[in-house]
């Protein structure tokens, strides 16, 4: 949690230091008993021009959680990042990224390393991790 604050707040930060609004990819993990895609993606929109971000495109991998390796919409939104369409992603918690705690920092310690940032519509807590 503390880590992706940090990267979040220092790379939006700097953006804005810059005369840049912070801009965004969005992303969702679907499973089948999750609310519409679409309706989802309307709240991202909305958590995005509330904190001041502009959201670009949208990106999706259905059937809940797999390999990162195997999701081709959680690719293609980190590849948006690394081409600089966007700064970095907005998802609406941490397991659409990866339900497992040392996956997920390893995608966190990756996107800090290159000043990318990943923003949550719902902030992971301590509770329980």
């Amino acid at each position: 949690m503390y880590l992706r604050q940090n990267m979040l707040n220092e790379a939006t930060h700097a953006l804005r230091r810059n005369g840049r609004t912070p801009r965004v990819a969005l992303y969702l993990c679907t499973r089948s008993y999750d609310p519409d895609p679409a309706e989802q993606f309307d709240l991202l929109y909305a958590v995005a021009s509330q904190r001041g971000m502009r959201a670009g495109a949208e990106f999706t991998d259905g059937n809940g959680p797999t390999a990162i390796a195997q999701r081709t919409g959680l690719l293609k939104a980190l590849e948006q990042v690394r081409q600089g369409f966007v700064d970095g992603l907005l998802c609406p918690a941490f397991e659409h990224i990866s339900p497992h705690l040392d996956e997920y920092e390893r995608v966190l310690r990756t996107t800090a390393h290159r000043r990318w940032f990943v923003a949550l519509s719902d902030p992971e807590t301590t509770a329980g991790l």
